[in-house]
């Protein structure tokens, strides 16, 4: 299994689109067998979820997202768990423990489909 960790320094990132770094984790009879961090690729609306989808990731952890990524990710058939706060490495024990609990994470302001971001 793959998992997807945005991340802004060693923390889980609290804005997907705006994350500096994506830890790729490969899980393998419940424990790490490697990660992988990756530059984020410049901000565009399926930019990730792309990445995603072509790395085989089935779980991204992240902060908050905006409506547009969370549907990117769902029709990618990447599952997501959003409201997460904290270091990437407590998100992936969390994980392997399955105590990683995530809230109601989507930004405001952000269309279904659309990127939606005027910064």
């Amino acid at each position: 299994m793959k998992i997807a960790i945005v991340m802004e320094d060693s923390n889980v990132a609290q804005h997907f689109g705006h994350c500096e770094k994506v830890m790729l984790v490969t899980i393998e009879n419940d424990e790490v067998a490697s990660r992988e961090v990756l530059d984020a690729p410049e901000h565009d609306c399926g930019a990730l979820p792309r990445l995603f989808a072509e790395r085989q990731v089935e779980y991204v952890i992240a902060g908050g997202l905006g409506g547009g990524a969370l549907a990117n990710l769902n029709r990618a058939g990447v599952k997501v768990v959003a409201g997460v706060q904290g270091t990437a490495e407590d998100a992936i024990g969390r994980f392997l423990a399955g105590t990683l609990v995530g809230g109601d994470a989507v930004c405001g302001g952000h269309g279904q489909g659309t990127c939606g971001h005027h910064d």
